[in-house]
């Protein structure tokens, strides 16, 4: 993170220190969502929403023409039920924890990430691709 500040330093405004910056770029990675169009976003309120996996979820995030998001129901929900939203429909269970701090132990998608020292595994061929990072 370091690096991206000082590489952008000079596109940044004028006495940002790394502490903003880093607080800054925490709150957004931590709290934006993705609507059903595959937008990223700040919605203010909307990210108060709990997550569900996508088969779970009773609401979604709606982003009109003109750039406005709503939060919508997608089925009727009961006074006293929790309103929950899938944050990213794409999104695997490592992810959850990356992005927003908790693991999702109902997550449909699983994944691993394996890195291959190639120079120390010359039997391995080249249809094993290494893990992008």
């Amino acid at each position: 993170m370091k690096e991206t500040f000082d590489a952008n330093r000079s596109r940044l405004p004028t006495g940002t220190t790394f502490e903003k910056y880093k607080w800054c770029r925490l709150m957004v990675s931590t709290r934006a969502l993705v609507a059903e169009s595959g937008a990223h976003f700040l919605g203010c309120g909307i990210d108060l929403a709990n997550h569900a996996v996508a088969s779970k979820m009773n609401a979604t995030v709606v982003i009109d023409e003109i750039g406005s998001c709503r939060l919508v129901s997608t089925r009727q929900i009961a006074s006293g039920e929790e309103v929950l939203i899938c944050y990213d429909a794409e999104m695997d269970f490592l992810d959850t924890f990356e992005r927003y701090g908790f693991l999702d132990l109902k997550s449909d998608i699983h994944s691993v990430t394996i890195k291959i020292d190639y120079d120390k595994h010359e039997h391995l061929t080249e249809e094993v691709s290494p893990a992008i990072e």
